[in-house]
């Protein structure tokens, strides 16, 4: 009988007879073809996707394209050279290749998948393959075609939740639920008809599931590199609004968020409120214990930032050791219990360190209507020179004065 050398393979999808084969695509070069697409594919993306920008997507989807281009090696050498364990490792790297498709769309869903999922598949899978010997069962096979289709079906639901480019999502979960559906139909027959049935052979022999695996790797690739593009970019705009030490919006993204914000202000009881932050004696810290004790009290004022401020509020990096504040819905008063809460945190996450408690000085002003961004940062750093004077550690209210 000749030897099956597809995806699910000789021992997962059977064989066929004289009688039952009536066109038999030749299958050594449908392997050519099929391995050097996924080669080629796994070294272009490599290159220009991912080496670009590291992307956790790029990754999963270089090595995707890498277990293909493996599998159809393993099967090429068996169905040439008669090496069955060659075959055997191959069937393992299709099911590998299949979950790391799987860890992609996981990864681009916004949540890590299990470096060591693929690996743990392929070492089972081939060594169950190794120890079904020349007579496999039919379970047996159906299990590794299940498997498969369990690892694309997952992945377009992953995708399905993802926050990806929409186009390209719509593609990827399209293709992915369809060769879902192909395995699934395929374990079915093998259950119900045998893998020697002339439906069978009809419908999923060699020749078809390769022709049919070629176009989906293709629009998968255009798919994965439209998403790794995406998730670089957006990472790079990330990069490009924070400042790196403290997590916060770094001045220039700050002042374009604030200008935009204060616009939209209608009313002059809409309440927008900017306070303009400065750590006390951080100079003193720098010259007594270093700039790299001065940077964790840095880190750690903008870290309670985070856990103060609500999701509706602009906090960033002025420069230095200053910081600036955009309070929604509140007036300079209201903001002084934020303010006094920043500096309750900052002094408990300072405490016992080689420097001491530390805090921080506050001015504060409330946003007028047709007030210009630049105007109303005068009125808040007047303010906190005012709470510099009058001992630090403390709140002031420019419109009190």
């Amino acid at each position: 009988m000749d030897r099956c050398s597809d995806a699910a393979g000789r021992k997962a999808c059977g064989t066929s007879t004289s009688e039952d084969a009536q066109v038999e695509l030749d299958r050594p070069t449908l392997l050519v073809v099929f391995g050097g697409t996924a080669l080629t594919m796994a070294v272009l993306f490599y290159f220009d996707v991912y080496r670009r920008g590291r992307a956790e997507i790029a990754g999963w989807w270089c090595a995707a394209v890498g277990f293909f281009a493996v599998t159809a090696a393993g099967f090429l050498l068996d169905e040439l050279l008669g090496l069955e364990w060659a075959y055997d490792v191959g069937v393992g790297f299709m099911v590998a290749a299949n979950a790391c498709i799987w860890g992609g769309a996981r990864s681009i869903s916004g949540r890590s998948a299990p470096k060591f999922v693929p690996v743990a598949l392929w070492a089972i899978v081939t060594l169950a393959a190794f120890g079904a010997g020349e007579a496999p069962s039919n379970l047996g096979r159906a299990i590794v075609v299940a498997l498969m289709g369990i690892a694309l079906a997952w992945a377009a639901l992953e995708m399905r939740r993802a926050p990806a480019v929409a186009r390209s999502k719509a593609i990827f979960v399209l293709v992915a639920a369809a060769c879902s559906a192909y395995y699934f139909a395929r374990t079915i027959g093998l259950l119900v008809l045998g893998p020697e049935h002339h439906i069978f052979q009809g419908l999923f022999s060699p020749g078809v599931s390769l022709v049919a695996a070629m176009p989906v790797l293709i629009v998968a690739s255009y798919s994965m590199t439209s998403f790794a593009t995406a998730q670089l970019t957006a990472e790079l705009t990330l990069l490009a609004s924070t400042d790196l030490l403290t997590g916060l919006l770094n001045r220039r993204a700050f002042m374009e968020a604030a200008a935009r914000r204060m616009a939209a202000v209608a009313d002059p009881d809409d309440g927008l409120v900017l306070v303009i932050a400065d750590l006390d004696r951080l100079k003193a810290v720098n010259d007594t214990f270093g700039h790299p004790v001065g940077d964790e009290v840095i880190s750690l004022f903008g870290s309670v930032c985070r856990q103060t401020v609500r999701s509706t509020d602009l906090v960033g990096r002025y420069g230095g050791e200053e910081f600036i504040l955009l309070l929604d819905g509140a007036d300079a008063a209201s903001a002084e219990p934020v303010c006094q809460r920043i500096n309750d945190l900052l002094a408990a996450g300072s405490e016992g360190t080689a420097q001491g408690r530390v805090s921080a000085s506050f001015g504060a002003t409330t946003v007028r209507q047709h007030d210009t961004l630049d105007g109303t940062i005068r009125r808040a750093d007047q303010a906190l020179y005012a709470a510099k004077r009058s001992g630090r550690n403390r709140f002031v209210n420019a419109e009190d004065g």
